[in-house]
């Protein structure tokens, strides 16, 4: 028999989110994902974004963001990285926001992986925990707190740096999910 649940006045089956007017997200729902892309300039630029509509941090209690990289055969420096509440356009620098985890490696031919947790814990209020890897080498976790404003969207950021030559990194995938 299944169990019903009322969180935020809205109803939760396990593995489905209801509100008035459809599916909202389920406690692991994948909100947003893309793959392959490469930077066509030099520099800290922005190679893909998404904008959380205002209030969605209020209906689930955090986000799961991740991205993975190969890097060219040179030893130019390449920096992955996850921008939050940041703004700017694709293919430009990010003006402000949290880098809220990043990897730098000038190591040829390297995977690198990013990957973060943010929470809501109370109004615009946000705590992270992020953690990054280039190849074997295991990076040290970051954590810290943010206060975005949580009823207006916030754009997430993936953040590449090719300081030397455009394409040094290309991201496979990236990702973003809803957590419970």
């Amino acid at each position: 028999m299944a169990t019903n649940y009322l969180i935020n006045g809205a109803m939760y089956i396990p593995a489905v989110y209801l509100v008035p007017g459809g599916i909202y997200a389920a406690p692991s729902y994948m909100l947003y994902g893309k793959t392959n892309l490469t930077p066509a300039v030099t520099g800290s630029a922005i190679l893909d974004l998404f904008t959380l509509p205002g209030g969605m941090l209020q209906n689930h209690n955090g986000l799961y963001i991740w991205g993975f990289a190969t890097t060219a055969a040179n030893t130019n420096s390449k920096t992955l990285s996850i921008n939050f509440a940041a703004t700017g356009a694709i293919g430009a620098a990010p003006t402000g926001g949290t880098a809220i985890v990043s990897v730098v490696t000038t190591t040829s031919g390297q995977s690198l992986l990013v990957e973060t947790w943010v929470y809501r814990t109370a109004a615009n209020a946000q705590t992270y925990a992020g953690y990054s890897q280039a190849a074997a080498t295991q990076g040290t976790p970051t954590t810290g707190t943010l206060t975005v404003t949580d009823t207006s969207a916030i754009q997430i950021n993936l953040v590449v740096n090719d300081a030397t030559a455009a394409g040094d990194a290309t991201v496979q995938f990236w990702g973003i999910q809803f957590l419970p």
